[in-house]
């Protein structure tokens, strides 16, 4: 009978543990699923010889509070970065703008980093040109001969595209009867014309590179479309700091959980539970957080130096950071798209049109007489629209020719390298910060309302009893 009894008891501590176990994990792991131990105890609280036995449960408390606080640092990341967009979709109408919540609270979410990767993008932005680059200097960097060199061999065959439908469009039954050696030899003639072309308009972006280039609207418009990489960069930039957070619930929560054995062994009051929950989830984040930045710089304290956790990676993360910014942000395709396409295009084709209409008169000089006899004034400025219009039309076409090279010139990732190395550290804190400044809180409060919830549900729900 004693030993039926005895087995009874201890299957109901297992079932208490394992349930309050699966419990946890089933809610992301929150904060509060070290209490069912002790909570169990009133199982056996008819033998004050059972009480003796039962010592062992209150050290596996702290145990799992560290499991807790992992689970919750984990969690609140993911919900940092995802998801991607708004879920569910069909509530995205309800989101508050910039926000990753609906204006009705629960009725979704999107990583914060993602909802904010417009803002983050500008922050980013106006580090990179008030501390890091000067746009106008890196332009200077490029060599407009040896642009002109790599440009070559995708102009050649677009001057020759243009010549071709200039000619059919205006003098087409001419341009039919023209032997095929006569047509080569007048792209020839216009072919010896390309560097001198693309010297002096290269010279003209450099001069003028602030009218026709916005970095902020080519920044916030490839975050905006590219929240994904965005994302990406954090996660790669930040993570060693990244683990730190996961792991660091582990002994903050451990010891969080010493204090709530020490606590509940003496007082089993029904607020015990969720209000350990609440404080392992909120400070387990908190002092993850606290510790990525803080202090900013070294600080000794006894015989330790301390130093936050990001802070003393700079050199690291300079080589980083400035890797994954050029390769997604800032490099000569997404420069050159921005400047063709972006806030800034009209400037950019005016300036083009004005270029190589200025250039076409000024090369075809005293056969410029000859041939407006030939076909007239309006003629004349036809086939210089016609030739203008074409230029344009190829321009993207064969730009590309000089994307490797204007990287190269450029520099950019070895500039910012060498310029984040150099920061002082309050500002080099803004590369990774702003993911989590303005919401820190609402990382901070994830984990706790998990942690209240998952005592919640074991004061009242699991062990009613």
């Amino acid at each position: 009978m004693c030993l039926s009894m005895t087995i009874g008891r201890v299957s109901k501590l297992w079932a208490a543990a394992i349930s309050a176990m699966f419990a946890s994990a089933l809610v992301g792991g929150a904060a509060a699923a070290s209490r069912p131990f002790a909570h169990a105890r009133t199982l056996t609280a008819d033998s004050n010889a059972d009480d003796e036995s039962e010592w062992w449960w209150y050290l596996l408390i702290p145990v799992l509070s560290g499991i807790v606080g992992w689970a919750t640092n984990v969690l609140a990341l993911k919900m940092t970065f995802y998801p991607i967009e708004f879920f569910p979709s069909f509530m995205s109408w309800s989101q508050i703008p910039g926000q990753p919540v609906s204006y009705f609270l629960l009725a979704g979410w999107q990583g914060i980093i993602p909802s904010k990767a417009d803002k983050m993008a500008q922050i980013m932005t106006e580090l990179i040109t008030t501390s890091l680059i000067d746009i106008q200097e890196t332009f200077e960097k490029l060599n407009p001969a040896k642009m002109a060199a790599e440009l070559r061999e995708g102009v050649e065959p677009a001057i020759a595209r243009v010549i071709e439908d200039v000619a059919m469009a205006e003098m087409r039954s001419a341009w039919i009867a023209t032997p095929p050696h006569v047509k080569q030899e007048i792209n020839a003639a216009a072919a010896e014309h390309i560097e001198e072309f693309v010297v002096g308009f290269v010279k003209e972006m450099q001069v003028n590179i602030y009218e026709v280039f916005d970095i902020v609207g080519m920044n916030v418009r490839l975050a905006r479309e590219r929240k994904d990489k965005i994302v990406h960069m954090f996660q790669v930039v930040g993570a060693q700091e990244f683990t730190f957070i996961e792991r660091s619930g582990i002994y903050f929560g451990f010891l969080f959980g010493c204090v709530q054995a020490a606590v509940y062994a003496f007082y089993k009051a029904p607020w015990v539970l969720p209000a350990f929950g609440f404080a392992v989830g909120w400070m387990t984040n908190y002092l993850a957080l606290l510790l990525i930045f803080k202090p900013v710089r070294p600080r000794r304290v006894g015989c330790f130096s301390v130093h936050g956790a990001f802070m003393r990676r700079q050199s690291e993360v300079a080589e980083t950071f400035s890797d994954v910014l050029v390769r997604v942000f800032i490099n000569a395709d997404n420069i050159w798209d921005e400047i063709q396409h972006g806030a800034k295009k009209e400037k950019f084709d005016h300036l083009l049109r004005e270029y190589t209409a200025s250039f076409v008169n000024k090369t075809v000089g005293v056969s410029q007489l000859l041939l407006g006899a030939m076909v007239g004034e309006e003629g004349y400025k036809r086939i210089t629209a016609r030739i203008v219009d074409g230029v344009v039309k190829e321009f993207g076409g064969f730009l590309p020719y000089g994307y490797q090279y204007s990287d190269q010139a450029m520099g950019i990732q070895e500039t910012l390298k060498i310029k984040l190395r150099a920061l002082p550290p309050e500002q080099f804190e803004g590369v990774l910060h702003p993911a989590f400044e303005e919401d820190e809180i609402k990382l901070i409060l994830v984990g706790g309302v998990l942690g209240l919830a998952v005592g919640l549900l074991q004061e009242y729900v699991m062990f009613a009893s």
